[in-house]
């Protein structure tokens, strides 16, 4: 078990403690609700009503006198090595279909995802536009290319080559998007939702400063909820997914948007 030392609970957040209750449950796997408690610095009450929102947010189990952390929520992106090398199809074929809403003259937004390397493979060489990116990875892939003007954002350097601390923030804010394309590690129905919530914060400031919000959903990330909300899907225009999405997945979205399923 790792080190138990004592937080502010009662002057805690609620979502600051959800967010060590499950920093708590990755260590050690199965945490009591009186440990809980005592390291949290709150009522076995507030623990309970924990268990509830986090349980019911897909992210632990509740057992006899504690929890579990449910395997579901360990949904991390892939060590940076592993992201771009094993890339499947059916993102190709997402990363295919979005290109196709690049116009001459615009301006877009792309990061670092998988699918975002993708994409790369596909973008329009024979017109030209703006490319804005947080990802030293896909900035370096296509620097070459002489129709794009592209512009990366700074900051502090991930090991995966995205920017997502507050000087990327503070850039973001100089600019507006033509198009979006967001990627999530989890996505509902309602909400898309990460892991980060650095990452979190920023995808809600870039589809906060774009006019057309393009949510790129492999099947994989359907029917999940993470810990962190980008934004309710009433916020996005286009949804694209693969053709392995099951139609139980599909069917909870009931906004009015444009739902493509690429081939």
């Amino acid at each position: 078990m790792i080190p138990i030392c004592s937080y502010e609970g009662e002057f805690m957040f609620t979502e600051e403690r959800h967010k060590k209750i499950i920093t708590l449950l990755e260590a050690n796997k199965r945490m009591t609700t009186k440990e809980l408690a005592n390291i949290l610095n709150v009522s076995i009450d507030s623990i309970r009503r924990d268990f509830i929102t986090l349980e019911n947010r897909g992210l632990l189990q509740r057992t006899h006198g504690g929890a579990i952390l449910k395997q579901q929520s360990l949904i991390y992106p892939p060590p940076p090595n592993d992201r771009y090398s094993n890339i499947d199809n059916e993102t190709y074929s997402i990363a295919k279909s979005a290109v196709q809403f690049i116009k001459e003259k615009e301006t877009i937004f792309i990061s670092g995802s998988s699918v975002h390397y993708a994409m790369t493979d596909y973008l329009p060489n024979h017109i030209q536009y703006t490319v804005v990116t947080n990802s030293s990875v896909i900035a370096e892939k296509i620097k070459s290319m002489d129709n794009i003007h592209l512009i990366l954002i700074g900051g502090t350097v991930k090991e995966s080559g995205n920017m997502t601390d507050t000087i990327a923030l503070n850039m973001i804010q100089l600019f507006h998007f033509d198009i979006c394309f967001i990627t999530c590690g989890g996505f509902n129905g309602d909400v898309l939702s990460t892991t980060s919530t650095d990452v979190a914060l920023f995808n809600q400031n870039i589809i906060k400063n774009s006019t057309r919000k393009i949510a790129l959903v492999p099947h994989s990330k359907m029917n999940r909820t993470l810990f962190s909300k980008i934004a309710n899907v009433e916020s996005i225009d286009i949804i694209i997914t693969d053709s392995k999405a099951k139609q139980k997945d599909l069917s909870m979205i009931t906004t009015n948007l444009e739902l493509i399923i690429a081939k």
